[in-house]
């Protein structure tokens, strides 16, 4: 399969599972274990809202524009409309932030964060956005199945969020574990 995340960055998916992400982060880095974040799906982790792909499918008009343009958004999602203002200093929403960029961002100097990536454009992307990210975060270009069972799994000390099976619906890794030592969050799901 040849997925692009460029196409659908920003829409009501992205929203949705990009709000959960930074609540998430916000209150594992309260804890006071490290943290360890292996994204093995990581895409470019920087989306151009304007470019070709997101303009071809018009995804982020209805997702993360409407969002913006909303006062009275749900509380959840203002840590992630804080990221993307973060991401447009001069007020015009024209990069959307994926995963690696809101995790990185949110990471403690003890934290890490590796994002894997095959795609070689792809790869080039995200390894900028993680050198202009302010926590302990680096790209990788490799399999991120491989990198995860390398770097993180399986421990006792892992939280994994599971990549879903669209034929089965199934989960294909388990949902939570953790122990007293360093605690790892490890992303599983879509690009982005």
């Amino acid at each position: 399969m040849n997925y692009r995340h460029a196409f659908h960055a920003g829409n009501f998916a992205d929203l949705v599972k990009h709000g959960a992400v930074t609540l998430i982060i916000d209150r594992l880095v309260t804890l006071p274990e490290p943290l360890l974040v292996v994204d093995t799906h990581a895409g470019a982790g920087l989306y151009d809202l304007g470019g070709e792909m997101a303009l071809k499918s018009g995804e982020a008009e209805a997702g993360v524009l409407r969002l913006m343009a909303d006062n009275a958004a749900p509380d959840a999602f203002r840590p992630l409309k804080a990221a993307v203002l973060n991401a447009n200093r001069d007020g015009v929403i024209r990069v959307y932030p994926g995963s690696p960029v809101l995790i990185a961002d949110r990471l403690r100097r003890d934290d890490e964060y590796i994002g894997a990536e095959l795609r070689p454009d792809d790869f080039d992307i995200l390894g900028k956005a993680m050198a202009s990210s302010r926590g302990h975060a680096r790209a990788v270009n490799n399999d991120g199945f491989s990198l995860l069972t390398l770097r993180a799994w399986p421990r006792e000390d892992a939280i994994a969020l599971p990549r879903m099976s669209k034929s089965s619906g199934r989960s294909s890794a388990p949902m939570y574990s953790s122990s007293r030592r360093r605690r790892s969050a490890i992303s599983t799901g879509e690009p982005g």
